[in-house]
């Protein structure tokens, strides 16, 4: 077994900080003069420099908090949100750098206080025929969002990536570099500790003047930091278009084959089959919008002994302009998880069917202040003795961008 060691984030915040300054430097723009606070909404300036403090409180009700099939245990839930914005613009360049934190607070249960963070940054620099972007999202979390977990587990998750791309008249390449990380904090988990490195080939043909095809080639190679015999790769093959269709209708659309494959593969189950991405958004008339989504892929499992599973979702969002300031939205969410381990208990494989339909009203009280009120309804079918769960929450949301 190969020996533990513990894994540091790919870019960090202090990466970010020598970026910035190296913008500042490049943009050759004069940031010396005193701060400029504006009026709310439009940030606090120093030269090109753009500083939007934020500040999101949330009250929730939650009827079954631990997402149990029976036994629910319901709670009030405070959630205070503050955060900041800086954006760093010069010339056809950009910086940019969003913190978020998500400090939960419950009423009956305090042993389920927990905090979230959430650090993104981009740079992105134009020069010709070419640009370079260079992107990264940290989470210190304990979402159980998108994961087959189904209580909390506290882990760093880190994306991080560097993309060169080259254009010339109606053909561009790009050539990337992805780095995911996830890193668990309890030693229980810690077996699941794994890094994925990607590269990613894609190259883009214009065939109208906002629409693209592309083919795109990646390769991930999958270590982790213990169970050695769990390392893997894949190989993936995908083709699709990107850009407006029509005048209302934009897509981006890329569906292939993936082989995907674990170094000791009579332990790990491979997987050999379609994957897909596909977003869509429909601007039905100035005051009415509809998005739709669709993704097939793979990801880690940490269920059992399944090396992966497979997770195909769906999504289809309307909002309507329902007032002057007042805004209401309709949306769902379907999501499949299929895992290819047969379990010795059943001889049956697990299979999750998880539906997340949601309806609310945004009221734009100020540019700078708005205001939510939500229902949203979860609810899992699964063949796993006690996976089954029905879930209602009701959030009154007011967020405020200085």
């Amino acid at each position: 077994m190969r020996k533990s060691k513990k894994t540091t984030p790919f870019i960090t915040l202090g990466f970010w900080g020598i970026v910035f300054f190296l913008s500042i430097s490049l943009s050759g723009m004069n940031t010396a003069a005193g701060l400029e606070v504006g009026a709310p909404g439009t940030g606090i300036t120093q030269g090109n420099l753009v500083i939007h403090p934020i500040l999101k409180l949330k009250g929730q009700y939650d009827d079954n908090i631990f997402l149990t099939e029976k036994g629910k245990e319901d709670d009030l839930i405070g959630i205070i949100m503050p955060g900041v914005f800086l954006e760093f613009p010069w010339d056809d360049n950009v910086f940019m750098l969003d913190f978020l934190a998500s400090l939960h607070y419950f009423k009956d249960h305090p042993s389920q206080n927990h905090q979230d963070y959430r650090l993104k940054g981009m740079l992105n620099l134009r020069a010709s025929s070419f640009s370079l972007k260079i992107e990264e999202l940290f989470l210190d979390t304990s979402s159980r969002e998108n994961t087959d977990f189904q209580d909390r587990v506290k882990r760093i998750e880190n994306t991080a990536s560097a993309a060169l791309l080259y254009s010339a008249n109606a053909f561009e390449l790009q050539g990337k570099y992805k780095h995911f990380l996830q890193d668990y904090k309890d030693d229980i988990y810690r077996p699941y500790d794994h890094q994925e490195h990607f590269g990613i080939l894609t190259g883009f043909y214009r065939i109208a003047p906002k629409t693209k095809v592309l083919l795109e080639y990646t390769y991930d190679r999958i270590i982790y930091s213990q169970d050695w015999n769990r390392d893997g790769y894949y190989n993936e093959l995908r083709a699709g278009l990107k850009g407006e269709l029509t005048g209302k209708l934009t897509a981006t659309t890329k569906v292939g084959y993936q082989d995907r494959r674990y170094d000791d593969d009579s332990v790990w189950d491979d997987y050999t089959g379609i994957v897909g991405f596909a977003t869509l958004e429909y601007a039905i008339t100035r005051n009415s919008n509809l998005r739709g989504g669709w993704e097939r892929t793979t990801r880690e499992s940490t269920f059992g002994e399944n090396s992966y599973y497979l997770l195909n979702r769906g999504w289809l969002a309307y909002s309507q302009q329902l007032a002057h300031k007042i805004r209401g939205y309709i949306q769902i969410q379907y999501n499949n998880y299929r895992y290819p381990k047969t379990s010795t208990l059943d001889g049956s494989k697990r299979r999750d069917d998880v539906w997340r339909p949601e309806i609310g009203i945004r009221y734009q009280i100020q540019t700078w202040l708005q205001a939510r009120l939500a229902y949203e309804y979860r609810a899992r079918d699964s063949n796993r003795t006690g996976g089954d769960y029905q879930n209602n929450r009701v959030t009154l949301e007011l967020s405020a961008t200085y």
